[in-house]
């Protein structure tokens, strides 16, 4: 108990992150923003550890909730079970330090994990309380970080394929289908009028395109502002890359092996994104209109005219670059192929016979996957975006070699 005690009174971690939280930058999607200064409310001098404190707390219960069912719902061996707590734990722990840490992931990760818990307890049970209760924690997930968005389609589908042989209803599932494929939509209509309401802009939060467009800048040609018709994103375009090229971050001056120019882009994805694009573009638009706030959204409007010239030009290098960095949120491409083969195995066996051992094994490996697949997109595969699904993968390899796999070793 007394490392316990110590564990959450040490020292919480304050980074640019954590700053732009606190000053509800336009940038930052509102949950963790209402948590901090909520947190600073009830507490302004010590309102850093309460946060590590709450943080703690709530990781720990999200941690027994998702184990307990687990647990119940499916029927192994003890030490299979006690597997499961390395990943789910490994968050709180260096380098990640995900509790002591006053960014989004401290409030995003228990939430991941609550919607998981609840979204099983809804293939098991088929209550709608769980399958609320799921849609609530999504939404706070969405507006905590946008990267989960793509969970509710993927819910959609994966109980629209469960229920096809159980004997519900058609019209319920239909309904039921709806809500959670439609979900994402309520997130971002939620989204857009909380910054109506504090920044005065019906706007989602305006900050997906200008990382998106960190990859496609980084593998550009000088030449590449030809193509480019809007006299402002030709601006942004030429002023942005002429700070990397002197820098020698552009992937024409990258030698070595496509791996290595990955790294480049890796290890320079905030000198190429924040601290140049999106700090050029905020100060460019800001020269035109300085009414608060109002420079964020053609700063992403300009970073998605870009994106999609950039990549049109680019494609080849751009598709190569990005699959190393999906490689890379893998650690190796031996783990990534084995997931794969795992999930590819899972689905085909879901397909024949939708019981829950298919079922968790395909929610897994298109969580895994997707999860995967945004981070590369959006910006650079490092743990601090992947970890969320670390138990995931755990999870897939302990139901596949799970000797027993009928339905019966399933307890509802």
């Amino acid at each position: 108990m007394a490392l316990i005690i110590a564990y959450m009174m040490s020292n919480a971690i304050w980074s640019f992150d954590s700053a732009s939280y606190y000053r509800v930058d336009m940038k930052r999607f509102p949950m963790y923003t209402l948590w901090l200064r909520g947190w600073e409310f009830i507490s302004t001098n010590h309102y850093k550890e309460f946060i590590v404190i709450a943080q703690v707390i709530l990781g720990g219960l999200a941690i027994g909730t998702i184990f307990k069912t687990l647990q119940r719902v499916i029927k192994w061996s003890w030490h299979s079970d006690y597997l499961l707590l390395i990943p789910l734990l490994l968050p709180y722990f260096p380098p990640l330090l995900t509790a002591h840490n006053l960014t989004s992931e401290g409030l995003a990760y228990p939430l991941y994990l609550w919607m998981i818990n609840y979204f099983i307890q809804f293939i098991v049970s088929n209550k709608r309380s769980d399958l609320l209760l799921t849609l609530v924690i999504f939404l706070a997930l969405c507006f905590t970080r946008g990267q989960f968005i793509i969970v509710g389609p993927i819910f959609a589908v994966v109980y629209a394929l469960y229920a096809r042989n159980k004997k519900f209803k058609k019209t319920v599932v239909a309904l039921h289908f709806l809500l959670l494929a439609l979900s994402p939509i309520a997130s971002k209509i939620i989204d857009a009028s909380y910054h109506k309401a504090v920044h005065g802009f019906f706007v989602t939060t305006p900050y997906s395109y200008v990382n998106i467009s960190t990859l496609p800048l980084y593998v550009a040609k000088a030449s590449d502002s030809i193509s480019i018709p809007d006299k402002h994103a030709k601006h942004l375009f030429t002023a942005s890359y002429n700070t990397i090229d002197s820098l020698g971050l552009t992937h024409q001056q990258a030698t070595g092996t496509l791996e290595e120019s990955y790294m480049v882009f890796h290890n320079n994805f905030p000198v190429i994104c924040n601290q140049n694009f999106h700090k050029k573009a905020r100060d460019y638009f800001e020269h035109i209109d300085n009414t608060p706030h109002y420079s964020s959204i053609p700063a992403e409007q300009t970073a998605k005219t870009l994106t999609y010239t950039l990549i049109t030009n680019n494609w080849k290098t751009y598709l190569a670059i990005y699959w190393e960095g999906v490689k890379h949120g893998f650690t190796s491409i031996y783990i990534l192929i084995f997931l794969l083969i795992v999930s590819i195995y899972g689905f085909i066996k879901f397909i024949k016979n939708p019981n829950k051992k298919h079922t968790f094994i395909v929610l897994s490996g298109l969580l895994l996957f997707s999860n995967a697949l945004i981070v590369g997109l959006a910006c650079h595969s490092i743990q601090r975006y992947l970890f969320y699904n670390y138990v995931l993968a755990t999870l897939m390899c302990l139901l596949l070699f799970n000797p027993k796999p009928n339905e019966n070793e399933y307890r509802t």
